[in-house]
């Protein structure tokens, strides 16, 4: 349950997009999901292979997460839901 809520929570907060865009004022300190608007331009007129590039680059982590962590967190939504 403990692995389950760490991997939920993580993921959360990797994918956070407004807290960071109110606290960040800087480009040095952006998160992903803010680099990634920044990569589309002002106008949605960005380089396409820049906004691929960066979307891999984004959903590389959360996926090695879940590829490590499949048997735990299998176990932990079945150990929640099971009556004993």
């Amino acid at each position: 349950v403990i692995a389950m809520t760490s991997v939920m929570t993580f993921i959360a907060n990797w994918n956070d997009f407004f807290r960071p865009l109110i606290f960040l004022n800087t480009a040095e300190r952006m998160t992903l999901p803010i680099g990634m608007t920044v990569l589309n331009g002002q106008f949605g007129n960005g380089n396409l292979s820049a906004i691929l590039a960066g979307v891999t680059i984004t959903l590389v982590v959360p996926a090695l997460f879940y590829v490590f962590g499949q048997k735990y967190l299998i176990e932990g939504i079945a150990g929640g839901g099971l009556k004993v």
